[in-house]
């Protein structure tokens, strides 16, 4: 939904400010009240217009009218559209005390229903993984992604395709809109937004401040992307394997950035930038000026940087180096 909070930024106009977020919040509420069934999202009316054509059909017999009239139900009237559901969440418009019901029913429907596929067309496949990987469900978007059973974009590489189709399914001759096609093309925001973790910073728009939050999912063992802004090449490299996780990014002139580096499954750690450590697991070891604000949460290592090219490393400590920091910190306690 549109934020007037983003128009007084940029224009400082009160006014509009106000006016906007009345309407946002209006659409939300006449939204709600047409397609929010309590726990999901769907559309009767879609319902009663397919109804219509499949029974007015001469394709269909009575009885195969029938039998597709109960499969579309199965998709359209319960929780199991995936676009409906994931374009809410992705909107902000889903009400906040049923935000959680509304991902589950979408979860339930990815893995159980479809076995980790997914089922939507062009509209659903833009928003779903860029909601699985908001609430931290970025290794089902993977598993989603990379499945090479029908449908998906696994399936396709495995078809023979080298280049992306306009329907999901392999078809030749008339069947077939386009073998070389967008329309499923949006996939690749997955791999440098969430993968590689390149992202605007919305309070400073105009790539003023960029966000390197990268997310390493399934059994990848490193990503790299590069993305033209601009203000220049934003550029991010991560590789990880049972002893470190290490994060190369460069940030052009005139930008900062945030950077969260993932803990993965380390439960101690030691920061590294160019080979100068920064953390040792207790404390800051080095005060370097332009890496800034330093904070070390449970999942992941927080700070600011100043435009340039960096590379740090997250190194898991050795048993030994972990009981070391337990016991100065149980005698600076004492």
């Amino acid at each position: 939904m549109l934020s007037g909070f983003i128009i007084i930024a940029i224009t400082g106009n009160q006014k509009d400010s106000q006016r906007f977020n009345k309407k946002a919040n209006e659409i939300k509420k006449l939204y709600n009240i047409e397609f929010f069934k309590d726990y999901f999202y769907g559309s009767y009316q879609g319902i009663a217009y397919k109804f219509v054509n499949i029974g007015n059909s001469r394709k269909y017999s009575k009885e195969l009218a029938k039998d597709r009239i109960k499969e579309f139900l199965k998709d359209s009237l319960g929780p199991n559209c995936q676009t409906s559901n994931s374009l809410a969440l992705y909107s902000d418009i889903v009400p906040k005390n049923k935000e959680n019901n509304v991902l589950e029913i979408m979860l339930v429907d990815i893995i159980n229903r479809h076995s980790n596929h997914i089922s939507t067309g062009i509209v659903g496949a833009r928003y779903i993984f860029e909601v699985l990987a908001k609430y931290n469900y970025e290794d089902i978007a993977y598993k989603m992604i990379t499945k090479d059973t029908y449908p998906g974009w696994g399936y396709m590489i495995k078809e023979g395709a080298t280049t992306l189709w306009e329907r999901w399914e392999y078809l030749d001759g008339n069947a077939m809109n386009s073998h070389n096609h967008q329309m499923f093309g949006t996939v690749d925001s997955f791999f440098y937004k969430v993968l590689a973790g390149i992202n605007v910073d919305e309070d400073n728009p105009g790539f003023r401040n960029i966000i390197i939050k990268p997310k390493p999912a399934g059994d990848l063992k490193y990503a790299k992307a590069t993305v033209d802004t601009i203000k220049g090449e934003v550029f991010s490299s991560w590789e990880k394997n049972d002893k470190f996780f290490s994060l190369k990014v460069s940030i052009p002139v005139g930008s900062t950035a945030k950077i969260y580096l993932p803990k993965i499954e380390f439960k101690k750690v030691e920061l590294e930038e160019s080979g100068i450590r920064i953390w040792n697991g207790d404390r800051i070891m080095e005060n370097i000026p332009y890496i800034t604000n330093i904070q070390v949460r449970s999942k992941h290592i927080k700070l600011n940087i100043e435009s340039g090219t960096y590379n740090f490393r997250i190194i898991k400590m050795r048993k030994n180096e972990e009981d070391t920091q337990v016991k100065k910190l149980t005698n600076r306690e004492d």
